[in-house]
């Protein structure tokens, strides 16, 4: 059973908790896979389609397996099978880590923040499981979208700046870091930060976590800021003793954008989102 309606939503989270029946209410619908209900000190996520069945579950999972892991906070997510099915978990502290609001910290905070969130990725990279017993699979590679469609989207003036990158990314061997466990979405939407603090306070949503090339969990970061993708490179390295291609990060940031425009463009809640990151990187391409 999915549910669409706000409505019914919060029907069956009443009936499955009925001590959240005087609890304000607010529906976050702006996700790709699920439709988030804020109670409280609670979220409850309903699955969108029929994959999000198994993405919700599979989250649920990762997040037993990396919790003991990470300094870091993460959700401590219950399954409600239902029906209807969905989620549970208690909001972490802290809001999105916005681009206004990483503008705003302190040298010195920045680089707080970056240190968290590089200690996040070493610590999650270090967790040894068995990830495919939880249903977590190869990075889907998006073969089927065409960057033509992309290309067009842009500007005139910033074509051959991406058709360039296209052919950067042909000529890409295997990661040097290898392949691994990623979580492959650490952007400020998914973030925890605690503004009054300055430091991150936690991470949400592992439903993007897949088998891929360690360089791409550097993308993400940029759309908070390029300054906060480098300073994680960087962060990381020191941490780890491994050493990031940084070139090789701003070929796959450019790639995910075309991408995501070609894919996205006309998407009626993110379409003018994902055409404005793309213009804005390769206006820049590059952490420098």
């Amino acid at each position: 059973m999915i549910l669409t309606d706000p409505a019914a939503m919060h029907r069956a989270v009443f009936a499955a908790f009925p001590d959240l029946a005087e609890m304000p209410i607010t529906v976050h619908d702006g996700g790709w896979d699920s439709v988030a209900i804020e109670l409280g000190p609670w979220i409850c996520k309903f699955p969108r389609d029929e994959d999000g069945f198994d993405a919700l579950r599979r989250e649920a999972a990762v997040l037993d397996i990396v919790r003991s892991g990470l300094t870091i906070p993460v959700p401590d997510m219950v399954v409600i099978d239902g029906p209807p099915f969905f989620t549970r978990h208690r909001m972490l502290l802290g809001g999105a880590l916005t681009t206004q609001a990483y503008a705003a910290l302190s040298a010195e905070r920045r680089a707080a923040l970056a240190q968290d969130v590089a200690r996040f990725l070493a610590e999650l990279h270090a967790i040894d499981a068995d990830w495919s017993a939880v249903g977590v699979e190869a990075e889907d590679e998006d073969d089927d979208v065409d960057l033509g469609e992309g290309l067009a989207l842009l500007p005139s003036e910033l074509r051959a700046t991406a058709e360039r990158m296209i052919a950067d990314h042909v000529a890409l061997g295997a990661d040097p870091l290898g392949e691994g466990f990623c979580y492959l979405d650490a952007h400020g939407r998914n973030f925890a930060f605690d503004a009054q603090a300055g430091r991150l306070a936690g991470v949400y949503d592992f439903g993007d976590v897949a088998i891929a090339g360690r360089h791409e969990e550097f993308i993400e970061p940029a759309y908070v800021s390029r300054d906060l993708a480098r300073d994680v490179i960087a962060a990381y390295e020191a941490q780890t003793g491994q050493v990031v291609d940084r070139t090789r990060v701003e070929t796959l940031i450019g790639m995910q954008r075309l991408t995501e425009l070609a894919d996205n463009a006309d998407h009626p809640a993110h379409g003018a989102t994902v055409r404005d990151y793309a213009v804005d990187w390769f206006a820049q391409p590059t952490l420098a």
